[in-house]
């Protein structure tokens, strides 16, 4: 069986999982899927903060993409990010978008505040291309 590829997201705000289901069946053909990240910290936010795990870029990652898995996962984002600011307006809060690898050697992170949906997108595509 050939490695599942992970990426996972949070919000201060919502935690996304009744979302889950529906992206992950979507997912499900690519080899895909969304996971809850382990070991977030609580307390009450200032900023209404999502943060997204990517996975890294591997042979199945580039057979995702190549499917058409990532078109798929970035349509889903675009949603859960549309509605993660939507509470985030609601509250008058500040949006902070961490982007990040989940785990492994290599960590590093993009910090994004109040960012359009295409400033999103276009910044997990370079964060894509600059860890190929």
């Amino acid at each position: 069986m050939s490695e599942m590829i992970e990426f996972s997201i949070y919000g201060t705000q919502d935690n996304f999982c009744d979302d889950f289901q529906e992206i992950n069946e979507q997912l499900a053909p690519y080899n895909a899927r969304f996971v809850m990240p382990s070991g977030l910290g609580a307390g009450i936010p200032i900023d209404s903060i999502i943060h997204i795990f990517l996975p890294f870029v591997t042979e199945a990652f580039k057979t995702f993409v190549l499917n058409g898995g990532y078109d798929i996962f970035k349509m889903r984002i675009s949603k859960l990010y549309a509605k993660f600011t939507k509470h985030a307006k609601e509250k008058n809060m500040n949006c902070v978008v961490y982007i990040s690898r989940a785990k492994g050697p290599d960590y590093n992170e993009i910090k994004i505040e109040n960012p359009t949906e295409e400033v999103l997108l276009h910044t997990i595509d370079r964060f894509f291309d600059d860890n190929v």
